[in-house]
């Protein structure tokens, strides 16, 4: 961003004024003027694209890319272009009267709201010392729809309340609103759309779950007209042919089914509500948790009849070819995974490719979610490292930005058409307020209920403090100018001071009461939930002692039986070594006794020499018994 702040505001305004005027005929010739301006202003007699990109962007604040410039520069007569050298030739004279008064007007308008804000700062009675620097640019941002500096800005609720305290002070929004429809047609050079009336390639959306949930008006009125305005445009684009394509993932079905999942509970009064818009709006005019289904029903039949949206087809992001794309492991954060794993889709669909144009980017998603649209511009941040592009186009954008560039895509940059609903800038205050409301609501709810289960406060400082929550604005609609600081107090004293309202209100002492009885029955569910749980988890322990106690049984008898089947096989053996040793003694005794035999045979056969050979064999068996007997013992 430049650094003079007036200058910027004013420059948008400027041009806003310039197009209104209708005297040229495309962006470019626009663009030249500030160019004009640039060159007699330096005094400059030669630049480049890349210079005078810089300087635009010094002075305006505007960030266009190179060959905007060049195509810019190409409209005035008087540069002459050599190797990519501008050179200025002859004497410039500066811009015309019109463009000069519009620019000294939108300066003098600028520099009074910006000198309205800083005053309005530091009436609020902060004890903090205000930046003004800080203050101002963070400004800037907020109208020019920086995101990334609006969602982390330290002034955000500031500026948000200083707009929507000046809703009725018709000077201060026509001055905000020529800045905001200036913002608009500055993307046709921000996005270098040098052809409008129509897309030439097919776009596949996919809708966040809060984008679904406004289109049907679960989200209130405001949500809806905006969400409403992107279909629009998308109709719009679809006119001769159909290239846009809305699409919402498994994961987002599986969200919404978890959501009518414990609408269901709620109704049926298994859960207790959490106060969200949506849900409120789900379950007001349901009795039972048929009537929740039948509303969750018509909410997706309604999607694909009305407004042609249906469940994403492909139902298989995991296989190897996507493998390549992956990029679900780029962060630590549990808190950002499922929507890196949205943009990781996103990659995977569109094979790992980068685009300049976002129209052209074939996939992409459509949502509010702060942490997808942060992971979205990291994911930009790292193709551009190694991109050949000037630009990388996002995974994932806001309902209005696209809005805004289908608005200007359409032709309707320069024809003096009706601007989209979100250029209002209370709208905008009032849309960014409830979100921090809400997201305040949330917070305290939790951290209330912590201290009361930890004992830090009564029974009686919960339900107080439930009752005053309730009470807060939650939908844009409900903010009002006139309520707004008390809306964003969420201050110990303040819930002190109403803990003591509570006390003496018979109306909100009879919701007290309804909110004490429905906190104990919620205790009692709670602590009926624990016994269940403890006597389903004594039920498992008991069943598992069964099981271990009939695995140690069949253990042990597998045990015996494998012994018995060791005792039996050895036993074998040895039976087996005894047969083989009786065996070979009897072969040795057979042996002996051939052997006498023969030599019977060969010897004199005298009586005396006979008896003697047949005592000595007699007198040989027993010692080949005993010699049996030891060696039965030995083996057994």
């Amino acid at each position: 961003m430049g650094n003079n702040p007036t200058s910027i505001l004013a420059s948008f305004s400027t041009m806003k004024s310039m197009v209104d005027a209708k005297q040229y005929q495309n962006q470019y010739q626009i663009l030249a003027e500030f160019i004009q301006y640039v060159i007699v202003q330096n005094s400059l007699h030669s630049f480049t694209a890349v210079e005078m990109k810089n300087r635009l962007h010094e002075v305006f604040g505007f960030d266009v890319p190179e060959a905007v410039v060049r195509t810019a520069v190409r409209g005035l007569n008087f540069i002459k272009t050599e190797n990519g050298i501008h050179h200025v030739e002859g004497q410039v004279l500066g811009n015309g009267d019109f463009f000069e008064e519009k620019k000294t007007l939108s300066e003098s308008q600028s520099d009074e709201i910006i000198s309205q804000l800083i005053e309005f700062a530091n009436e609020t009675g902060s004890s903090n010392i205000i930046l003004t620097d800080v203050l101002t640019k963070e400004f800037i941002a907020y109208l020019l729809d920086d995101q990334q500096t609006t969602s982390s800005g330290i002034y955000t609720d500031l500026i948000g309340r200083f707009i929507l305290k000046y809703e009725t002070d018709e000077k201060i929004q026509s001055a905000l609103m020529a800045i905001r429809e200036g913002s608009i047609l500055y993307i046709g050079l921000n996005h270098n759309i040098n052809e409008t009336g129509s897309l030439k390639k097919s776009l596949t959306l996919f809708l966040g779950t809060e984008v679904l949930f406004s289109l049907y008006g679960f989200n209130g009125e405001i949500y809806k007209d905006l969400a409403l305005d992107l279909y629009k445009q998308i109709e719009v684009a679809n006119g001769e042919k159909k290239r846009v394509h809305l699409r919402f993932f498994s994961d987002i079905r599986k969200e919404i089914d978890g959501f009518f999942g414990s609408a269901e509970q709620i109704v049926d009064g298994k859960e207790k509500l959490f106060d969200t818009v949506a849900m409120r709006a789900i379950i007001n005019g349901c009795s039972t948790s048929g009537d929740v289904k039948v509303r969750k029903s018509d909410f997706f039949h309604t999607l694909q009849y009305q407004y042609g949206i249906i469940e994403d087809e492909k139902n298989d992001y995991y296989n190897t070819d996507d493998e390549m794309y992956n990029l679900e492991d780029l962060s630590a954060d549990p808190q950002m995974h499922s929507s890196i794993k949205l943009i990781s889709h996103i990659n995977k669909l569109r094979k790992g490719k980068s685009f300049a144009d976002i129209l052209d980017s074939e996939y992409l998603i459509v949502t509010n979610s702060g942490n997808t649209l942060r992971a979205s511009r990291e994911q930009v941040k790292c193709v551009k490292k190694n991109n050949v592009f000037e630009e990388g186009s996002e995974y994932a954008i806001s309902v209005e930005r696209l809005t805004n560039i289908l608005w200007y895509k359409m032709g309707n940059g320069l024809g003096g058409k009706e601007y989209p609903t979100n250029v209002n800038a209370v709208l905008k205050a009032r849309l960014l307020l409830a979100s921090k409301i809400s997201q305040e609501i949330s917070k305290l709810y939790t951290d209330t209920k912590s201290q009361f289960i930890a004992g830090e406060i009564t029974e009686e400082q919960l339900v107080s403090r439930i009752i005053t929550l309730r009470k807060k604005p939650t939908t844009p609609d409900e903010l009002s100018h006139d309520t707004i600081d008390e809306s964003l107090n969420f201050s110990i004293e303040y819930l002190a001071r109403y803990e003591e309202e509570v006390g003496r209100s018979k109306e909100v002492l009879q919701e007290k009461d309804r909110l004490l009885k429905a906190l104990h029955e919620e205790n009692e569910m709670i602590r009926l939930q624990k016994d269940n749980v403890l006597a389903e988890k004594e039920r498992q322990i008991q069943e598992q002692q069964t099981k271990t106690a009939i695995l140690e049984a069949e253990l042990a008898e597998y045990h015996r039986r494998d012994e018995e089947k060791e005792a039996r096989r050895r036993r074998m053996k040895k039976s087996l070594r005894m047969i083989m040793g009786i065996t070979l003694r009897l072969f040795v005794i057979a042996i002996i006794l051939v052997a006498t035999v023969y030599i019977c045979g060969r010897i004199d056969s005298s009586i005396t020499t006979a008896v003697s050979l047949f005592v000595g064999i007699i007198g040989s068996i027993p010692v080949v018994i005993y010699f049996i007997k030891e060696y039965i013992k030995k083996e057994y």
